[in-house]
Formats: C-alpha cells, sequence, structure tokens
C-alpha cells in the first residue's frame, strides 16, 4: 500500500500546482497533527493525500469526521485522497461518510497483462528475467492482488520454487496472509471463513466481500489465502462441524479459552474484553453480557453440544 501512496503522490505533484498536504499517519499523535495543519488551509485551495495506517487500537472515526466536517464547509477548494486498509475505514465506510465515499477508491484486483506489467518493473530492478510459466503462476496465485505479486516475484528472484503446498508454509507469505485476516472486520472475516467452508453466506456479506476484493468471481480471490484458512479451520479439529459453522470466528476464540478455563470462573470484565476487545469498556453492561450468555448458549445447544456454561450471577461465567 505504501509503494501504491508514494507512486500516486510523485504523479499528482507532477500534475498540480495546489498545495499538497501529504501525510502518514501512524498514531494519534500524527492524526492531531495533520488536522493543526489542515486547519490553517480554511477557504484556501488544498489537496490531502493521505496513507492512514494506524496501530492497531487507534480509532480514526473522529479523525474521518473532523475531514468530514472540513471537507463540508470548504467543498469548493478542497481535494482528498485517502491509501488506507479497510479495517481502518471500515466504520466510517458503513456510515456513509462524504468524504470517505468521495476520497477512497477500492483498490482493483490487476488483470493478466497488468500483472505481467509490474512483475517486470519488479524483476528489472534486480536485472533478473522471469520465465511466462512463472509469471502465470504468480497471477494465478496472487489472484492479481498487488502485494501478493511483489512477495511472489520476490521469491522467484530468489528462485523459490513456486508450489502452492510449500508457499502456504513459507514464514513471508504466512505473515502476509494474517495482515491481510488481522486486517478485516469481524463481520466479514466471519463471512469470508462461512463461504471458504460452506460456499454460501448472506447476500449483504456476499457484497461486501466482493466489493472489498476478498472474493473475485465468486471465488476467494487467492488460492494461498484459502488453502490457509482451510488449513486453519481444520485446526479447530476439537469442535464437531456442527460447533464450527453455528459459531462466529471470535465465539469460537472464547469457546477455547473457556476449555482451557475449565472449571474455572471467567469474570464478567475478563469475558467483555473477549467478546468487545478495545471496545470493552463502551459497549460493557450486565444486558449486553446477559444477551451474549444466552445467544452463546442456544447456538451451542443448536449445534448438539455437550458443552454446559454456568451462570455466576453478578461474577461471570465458567464451562463445566
Amino acid at each position: 500500500m505504501n509503494f501504491i501512496y508514494q507512486y500516486f503522490l510523485r504523479k499528482i505533484k507532477n500534475q498540480t500546482k495546489t498545495t499538497i498536504l501529504d501525510c502518514v499517519i501512524t498514531s494519534e499523535e500524527d492524526l492531531k497533527d495533520y488536522l493543526k495543519k489542515l486547519n490553517q488551509y480554511k477557504n484556501k485551495k488544498v489537496i490531502s493525500v493521505i496513507a492512514l495506517f494506524l496501530k492497531y487500537g487507534t480509532k480514526s472515526d473522529s479523525f474521518i469526521e473532523e475531514l468530514n466536517q472540513f471537507y463540508n464547509k470548504n467543498q469548493n477548494n478542497y481535494s482528498c485522497y485517502i491509501f488506507s486498509t479497510i479495517g481502518t475505514i471500515y466504520d466510517s465506510l458503513e456510515l456513509s461518510k462524504k468524504i470517505i465515499s468521495k476520497s477512497v477508491f477500492h483498490l482493483q484486483l490487476l488483470d493478466i497483462n497488468q500483472t505481467f506489467s509490474l512483475i517486470n518493473e519488479f524483476s528489472e530492478d534486480y536485472d533478473f528475467e522471469i520465465t511466462d510459466e512463472i509469471r502465470k503462476k504468480i497471477f494465478e496465485y496472487s489472484g492479481g492482488h498487488i502485494g501478493l505479486i511483489k512477495r511472489l516475484t520476490l521469491l522467484a528472484i530468489n528462485k523459490v520454487d513456486l508450489n502452492l503446498n510449500d508457499l502456504i508454509k513459507k514464514e513471508e507469505i504466512q505473515i502476509w496472509i494474517k495482515e491481510i485476516l488481522n486486517d478485516i472486520p469481524n463481520d466479514l472475516k466471519d463471512g469470508l471463513n462461512r463461504f471458504v467452508q460452506m460456499k454460501t453466506v448472506s447476500k449483504d456479506i456476499l457484497f461486501k466481500l466482493s466489493k472489498f476484493n476478498y472474493l473475485n468471481n465468486g471465488k476467494v480471490f487467492s488460492p494461498i489465502l484459502e488453502e490457509f484458512i482451510i488449513e486453519k479451520l481444520n485446526n479447530n479439529s476439537e469442535f464437531s462441524p456442527k460447533i464450527i459453522q453455528a459459531l462466529s470466528n471470535r465465539e469460537i476464540s472464547i469457546l477455547e479459552i473457556l476449555l482451557q478455563n475449565k472449571n474455572s470462573l471467567i469474570n464478567k470484565d475478563t469475558l467483555a474484553k473477549m467478546i468487545w476487545g478495545e471496545d470493552w469498556i463502551d459497549k460493557y453492561s450486565d444486558w449486553a453480557i446477559n444477551q451474549f450468555v444466552h445467544r452463546f448458549r442456544k447456538k451451542l445447544n443448536h449445534a448438539d453440544s455437550s458443552y454446559n456454561i454456568i451462570v455466576k450471577r453478578g461474577r461471570g461465567i465458567m464451562l463445566s
């Protein structure tokens, strides 16, 4: 993504004389500093080119809202381009913020000719010629994803055999896949797992998975990603297929923790952190926890599970 941001920045600087306010934002301090600079350009022509790569747990909602307000007040003088990951801006996309809908371009997967051109660019830097057969493999395994094209090309340059079963065991490929999966919002991650398992998800999730290019022409965009997900799901072999189908990823993780602490009490605060992660303080209430436990029990019962969840009123839950 940073490669694309830098390329776009160079291109736009060559095409306009308008002031460009560019920044790579990775922290809350960066967010605040950028807004201070931007507010100096009220009623002046300015173009924002922002790479929004926030560290895990840093929220972008208030930043996007302030950008949105600046845009609404300065529409005739202000243009904005945002480069980011889906996870960082997903909530703002869901709320249909005008600045987001106008500023974010969903990066498309490359076709075979575009992929070949990109492979040539990468390989020329290393003075290495890649055969058509290898280039076709890179296209097939990458699905046209720029980041994966680059990683597979580097492996080919280092004379690594591009075999699917071996590739999913490569550390650099696993790191890339985990980065993708960690960035996917929970509802889409659950949907992608279900699609791999069952080949069926709700119309809304199917639309989003396709919109953000996790699916392409009705398939997971990369066979490497699909094989990794299958292997990950198969590692949950201690759970029956009915349980895996019934529970979300987060619920499976909670069940795993309950099993590891069988017959021991999980207090309410710990349970809340397991359910809502970083947002647990904002979402915490006895009613919300009770609703979760009720749904969780119901799903386990429908999956013919023998697990018994015991509620200790006012204290927490335990598995027996």
